[in-house]
């Protein structure tokens, strides 16, 4: 595990050395990098150009060097451990049982084959109310530039299957912003590439 940040090792030092309850890190157990010349944020996706920043990013890389998964934050929203350490057990179950974990698993909670007749056999068990098809799919990007330029906020999900982007999935809610999914900004084939390379 290691933190990147585009602050100086100095600076780093001093974030460290001032406790948290006076706004600082306080002692960390993990090393921290100083990315002055912007490139890992660039190669990762979080930096934002025009401002020399990067936005709030995770990235779950298994031992194999695999990334298994990222998240990315604008500025004022910071990460959930717990969902990170959910996220990673999850990855760690599957690469040990090669079974699926669904959304929202939870050591200890069922998982699922990755065949049809798993998937029927843990669906069987799922209430009708836990899994939602209400969300539209989006068939082009021209559907998915529609609903950005809609003006409302927009969640994107992106059903990959064989390292391919096989449908969008898009939900609005007044009380999300992304600032990546804007009208000109965002395309489908610019998130294929991101997500399937």
């Amino acid at each position: 595990m290691v933190a990147v940040s585009t602050d100086t090792a100095e600076t780093h030092a001093a974030w460290i050395r001032t406790p948290r309850k006076k706004g600082g890190l306080g002692h960390m157990e993990i090393p921290m990098l100083a990315d002055v010349t912007k490139a890992i944020s660039a190669e990762y996706g979080t930096l934002l150009h025009e401002a020399g920043i990067a936005l709030r990013g995770l990235f779950i890389i298994d031992p194999d060097g695999v990334l298994q998964q990222v998240t990315i934050n604008n500025l004022p929203v910071g990460r959930s451990v717990d969902e990170t350490l959910r996220l990673l057990q999850a990855f760690q179950f599957v690469r040990e049982h090669g079974e699926v974990c669904p959304a929202g698993w939870t050591p200890g909670a069922p998982t699922m084959v990755a065949s049809a007749e798993g998937s029927k056999a843990y669906f069987a068990n799922v209430k009708d109310d836990e899994f939602n098809e209400s969300i539209p799919a989006l068939g082009s990007e021209g559907e998915l530039q529609a609903a950005i330029a809609s003006g409302k906020p927009t969640v994107v999900d992106l059903c990959v299957a064989l390292r391919r982007v096989v449908c969008v999935r898009v939900a609005r809610t007044d009380a999300l912003y992304s600032p990546v999914l804007r009208p000109g900004v965002a395309s489908v084939a610019r998130l294929r590439r991101t997500w399937t390379a």
